[in-house]
């Protein structure tokens, strides 16, 4: 008899410990994917403030194109707020970061994943950005697509794996210095979004999705 409950304590230990051991494993695996998202956010915010003080210290004239990228470790959602305070902030859903840049001449906006520009005029540095509301549709789904900061109408360029969509570019009107643009496609492919302002043709934005 105290041979069986011998047998049957030890085997309830065996069970916790198990359950110890795999609790254990998926805290750390949660807390290695965290740090990595962490990283990944931190240089994300780097890139863009180091990219606003380099046309900030470049002048009036100043232009150079930069991108982020589609996801930060295994997030594909998150954004970027640039304020002129001073200050880029970063959201994903699991976390917050801001970082510092050396201006507050700039045009506040809220940017997302893909390439944009920037643009020194007079002293004040513009991005511009084009997003779209998701990064995955269906085959008959509708795309919105916003961009800013353009100050003229743009031309705006659809490209499926490579290759110019029939019927592109086409020009949009510019509304308080952004536009929207909605259009449906009914062939799956890798696409690209590419848009210029008419006149300021380095006021320039791209972004990419799939359709499925």
């Amino acid at each position: 008899m105290k041979a069986q409950i011998s047998i049957e304590f030890m085997i309830g230990i065996m069970f916790l410990l198990v359950i110890y051991i795999a609790a254990l494993s998926g805290f750390n695996t949660f807390a290695n994917t965290n740090i990595i998202q962490n990283e990944a956010a931190k240089q994300v915010c780097y890139t863009v403030s180091s990219a606003i003080s380099s046309a900030d210290i470049g002048g009036s004239g100043f232009s150079m194109n930069e991108s982020i990228p589609y996801s930060i470790g295994a997030s594909y959602d998150y954004s970027l707020s640039v304020l002129n305070k001073s200050v880029v902030d970063i959201n994903w859903p699991n976390g917050f970061f801001s970082c510092s840049m050396i201006t507050q001449n700039i045009t506040s906006i809220t940017m997302y994943a893909g390439k944009f520009s920037l643009n020194n005029i007079n002293g004040t540095v513009y991005i511009s950005s084009v997003y779209t509301d998701k990064l995955v549709y269906n085959i008959s789904e509708t795309v919105h697509t916003n961009g800013t900061y353009f100050f003229n109408n743009v031309s705006l360029a659809i490209y499926n794996n490579g290759t110019l969509v029939s019927g592109y570019p086409v020009t949009i009107q510019i509304v308080n210095n952004s536009f929207s643009y909605n259009f449906v496609s009914t062939v799956a492919g890798h696409y690209t979004i590419k848009v210029n302002d008419i006149n300021k043709t380095t006021f320039y934005a791209e972004r990419e999705f799939d359709v499925i």
